[in-house]
């Protein structure tokens, strides 16, 4: 039996009772201590107290379930990898650094007791195929170890455009979407056909972890999606994963989208419609803005959410440039304790090339240059005696802020109304010439107080010849709506007024 394996072992009783006094030593209670000490009492012959032993055992129990003396999960650690993109961009060679981090994983597994290893974004640095060869080399030796690993998109592995990118991941998909992770025990799925947001489960002892993956920037519909993904997994503790978030100074990053003249969302956006929301998010991880940032909030039940900023992309050869160094980063999780270590190290030490005398140091100045320093090695205080208590609350924060409601981005799209439920439900109507034929249909959506789709856009002009315009909609206290507008679908020039009558969603 492997150290740390959770199955039946032969423990002798005074080494039993040792571990269950540990985990009885933590806060619970009366009835916890109680239940402690009766999980003993069976561990030392209890079989022969007898019928009237069994029922003043439950009466002594008084609620306390023996499931409550598990005994403490060991320490284990996550490992973080930040903005690889200049690895990526600098070729496949034995040296890389990329290669480096992934092999020191692999080889370190055991000794930090790895459990998992997350990928901040930016994978590469041009969306170049050459640099996802790089990208798919070093995480095939996290494949062939069969270490839990996800991934998300930075915003350097989206298609630039227009003077700043466009939400298209076809290469980042090609080499890791869905397809790469199917079928691993610890992968949970995706929003839709792409790997852009995606989920994944990790177990130590009894403490259920749920990484949530969110694309750059995120849209409305993936903000949703991660909302209703925490809520079905309540006894979860939730770590929320986002290339960008935290920025200098701790402060949130909220030119995430404008920056790239994108629609999507920052820091403030995804803390007020997401994070704060769910009392079991307690971790939120971030890349793509060079420096080291820890961050202490509340959400909206008082319970404290970790923000934690990992870039250190311009660290290069003896000077601040772009490259990166081989600097990761280790969570280790010390459960008996409620604390989480925070250690930061680069798998380059003893390089004369990248260090003097190659000892690791930091050459920019976005942060302490001593590897040792506070920036780069410190704890914080996360309670994994306590089980999770669930909640969720809209209350206290923005219903939403902006986001696109036509969902095909091409061709012209004028004229939008909007009406409103008691209830907060909605339904927006515009005319719609997505083809850029010229012509245009009447197209609606419907949307939740939270901003969520209730029901996809759609046609809802019955006749799709001519041309429709200027609509407007009506909607009931139950959700039903009725859409009117100017048809002219023979062509003729001449108008006649419509409408159709549509049940609640």
């Amino acid at each position: 039996m492997t150290k740390g394996s959770r199955s039946f072992r032969a423990f002798t009783p005074h080494r039993e009772n040792h571990r269950r006094d540990r985990r009885c030593a933590s806060p619970g209670g009366g009835r916890l201590r109680r239940a402690c000490f009766l999980s003993r009492l069976w561990g030392q012959g209890g079989a022969g107290i007898g019928i009237l032993g069994v029922a003043i055992a439950l009466l002594f129990l008084a609620g306390a379930t023996l499931s409550d003396c598990q005994p403490t999960p060991e320490d284990f650690s996550i490992v973080l990898l930040p903005d690889t993109q200049y690895y990526s961009a600098n070729g496949d060679s034995s040296g890389n650094p990329y290669y480096h981090q992934t092999a020191w994983i692999v080889e370190n597994r055991e000794a930090e007791k790895i459990r998992f290893v997350l990928h901040l974004g930016d994978m590469t640095d041009g969306n170049t195929e050459p640099e996802w060869v790089v990208a798919d080399k070093a995480h095939d030796t996290l494949d062939a170890a069969g270490i839990p690993y996800t991934v998300i998109p930075g915003n350097h592995d989206y298609t630039r455009g227009g003077g700043g990118i466009i939400r298209d991941t076809a290469r980042y998909n090609a080499w890791f979407g869905p397809e790469r992770f199917a079928g691993k025990p610890w992968y949970g799925g995706s929003l839709g056909t792409t790997n852009d947001n995606n989920y994944a489960f990790f177990t130590v002892g009894n403490l259920k972890f749920l990484v949530v993956n969110l694309e750059y920037a995120p849209t409305r519909d993936a903000i949703c999606w991660a909302n209703d993904l925490i809520r079905r997994h309540p006894t979860h503790r939730v770590i929320v994963v986002t290339h960008c978030y935290l920025s200098h100074g701790g402060q949130g990053a909220d030119n995430c989208a404008d920056v790239y003249d994108m629609a999507g969302g920052g820091a403030d956006t995804l803390w007020e419609e997401l994070i704060q929301r769910h009392s079991n998010v307690f971790l939120v991880l971030s890349g793509h803005i060079n420096d080291s940032e820890h961050v202490e909030r509340r959400g909206v039940f008082g319970n404290v959410v970790h923000e934690v900023l990992t870039d250190y992309q311009f660290e290069a050869a003896r000077a601040c440039g772009r490259f990166g160094n081989g600097w990761l980063r280790l969570l280790r999780f010390r459960p008996a304790e409620n604390r989480v270590d925070v250690v930061t190290k680069s798998v380059e030490a003893g390089n004369t090339t990248l260090f003097v005398d190659g000892v690791p140091w930091f050459f920019c100045n976005d942060y302490l240059p001593n590897p040792e320093g506070k920036d780069h090695q410190f704890s914080f205080t996360y309670d994994m005696t306590t089980p999770v208590v669930y909640r969720f609350s809209e209350e206290g924060s923005t219903t939403f802020h902006d986001r696109t409601v036509n969902a095909t981005l091409t061709g012209t799209h004028l004229t939008p109304d909007i009406d409103r439920s008691v209830t907060g439900e909605s339904v927006v109507v515009w005319e719609d010439d997505s083809n850029g034929n010229g012509l245009f249909e009447i197209y609606g959506r419907g949307l939740s107080a939270g901003g969520c789709e209730t029901f996809p856009a759609r046609g809802l002009n019955a006749v799709s010849d001519g041309q429709q315009r200027n609509p407007a909609v009506a909607i009931d206290d139950a959700g039903n709506f009725v859409v009117v507008w100017e048809d002219d679908a023979d062509g003729n020039g001449l108008y006649q007024i419509m409408g159709r009558g549509f049940d609640a969603a």
